[in-house]
């Protein structure tokens, strides 16, 4: 299991450099654009984190929906 847990942590490492390696192109873009250009140009920026961060993404989800449903199971029971 230990093996498991730094092999995840390790393809969440690699996914956060990759992320911050071609993020400042795509905010270089955003930032030159103007008008319309602009929003689309800023959903560039979600989409491409979605699609370089996607282990991570999984793993920050899990973990609000398990807080958030503890806090929530938490707050019901009080």
């Amino acid at each position: 299991m230990a093996n498991g847990i730094k092999k995840n942590w390790q393809v969440v490492q690699a996914e956060i450099a990759n992320w911050r390696a071609l993020m400042p192109i795509h905010i270089k873009t955003f930032k030159d654009a103007s008008g319309g250009e602009k929003i689309h140009k800023a959903w560039n920026l979600v989409t491409e984190s979605i699609r370089l961060l996607p282990r991570t993404l999984g793993y920050s989800l899990l973990l609000f929906v398990v807080v958030d449903g503890g806090l929530h199971l938490w707050l019901w029971l009080r």
